[in-house]
């Protein structure tokens, strides 16, 4: 077969088939509106973890304070080991809340789409 011929069908088939406007949208929009849900709950857990991890480390000050000056119990020993474990767990969520994903414009199928139809056979097979 033609690399011409090839090209060609291969750009119709994206047109046509794996470009239809209506399929092509519907499934970028909904990818994006996900996508940009899941990255504002990841910032806004993020904020609930930085405020928790303030009172955290403000309990374990006060509990080392009274430790240095002489009051140390079992029951604030076993306070401090807790409070330690959900420092770590916070600081580890909130590490990982750092990096989400990029928000993707709303309007990248429609962009998507214009780049297709603008193709040449020749340039079928690089899609961006």
């Amino acid at each position: 077969m033609p690399r011409q011929t090839l090209e060609e069908r291969v750009l119709t088939g994206l047109k046509e088939r794996m470009m239809a406007p209506e399929a092509a949208e519907a499934a970028l929009r909904a990818y994006a509106e996900e996508n940009n849900r899941l990255n504002r709950e990841r910032r806004a857990g993020m904020e609930r973890d930085r405020a928790e991890l303030t009172k955290v480390d403000r309990a374990i000050k006060e509990i080392v304070d009274i430790m240095e000056g002489g009051g140390i119990l079992r029951a604030l020993m076993d306070r401090l080991r807790d409070l330690e474990a959900k420092q770590d767990m916070l600081r580890e969520q909130i590490e990982a809340a750092r990096h989400p994903l990029p928000d993707i414009h709303p309007y990248v199928a429609q962009v998507y789409r214009r780049k297709i139809e603008r193709k040449r056979p020749a340039e079928a097979v690089q899609p961006w």
